[in-house]
């Protein structure tokens, strides 16, 4: 009986995003070097995100794969995914509490760990809007590379131009 259970636990944990309805057209048409594993993963994770934890009010793609210098999955040390996910905080406070971080985390991990082809693993780092205490070169360096998956409130004057930029998906097409 444990066994079965698990069995059923994954087949519903190894959803395929393109059976989720979730669309990455969007995502390779802005990014058409990303390789179809990590698109599906990045919009499962987007999709996620969203309909899961209303406190997280944007998410962008940054770093070597939005500028496009990642090293390929082929490579011996292939690039990760990095991802800065904007969490409101006015209930918990600022910095963000350990138990947010971990359901956060969580929830991005196991739909990595579920994910049925490879992909480029994550790297997520969560923070508040206000963006208090980050380098100012990094979050300089976020608003020139930044792509936004998506958001669900204004992004911080600092990341306004990733913004600008457009988004790739749209909230009411996230739904799993």
């Amino acid at each position: 009986m444990g066994t079965e259970l698990r069995a059923d636990n994954n087949e519903d944990m190894a959803v395929h995003p393109a059976s989720l309805g979730i669309d990455t057209s969007n995502l390779l048409r802005r990014l058409p070097w990303l390789d179809s594993g990590t698109a599906e993963l990045l919009a499962a994770i987007a999709a996620d995100l969203a309909t899961m934890h209303p406190e997280v009010v944007a998410l962008i793609l940054f770093g070597s794969l939005a500028r496009h210098e990642e090293r390929p999955l082929s490579h011996r040390r292939p690039s990760d995914v990095d991802l800065l996910v904007l969490v409101h905080a006015a209930a918990h406070g600022d910095p963000l509490p350990l138990d947010v971080m971990i359901a956060l985390h969580h929830t991005i991990g196991e739909r990595e760990h579920m994910h049925p082809v490879p992909a480029h693993g994550i790297q997520a780092i969560l923070t508040t809007p206000e963006l208090s205490g980050w380098d100012e070169l990094f979050v300089a360096n976020v608003a020139r590379d930044g792509v936004l998956l998506w958001a669900r409130a204004e992004l911080p004057k600092a990341l306004a131009s990733v913004g600008k930029r457009g988004t790739v998906f749209a909230l009411d097409t996230l739904t799993v």
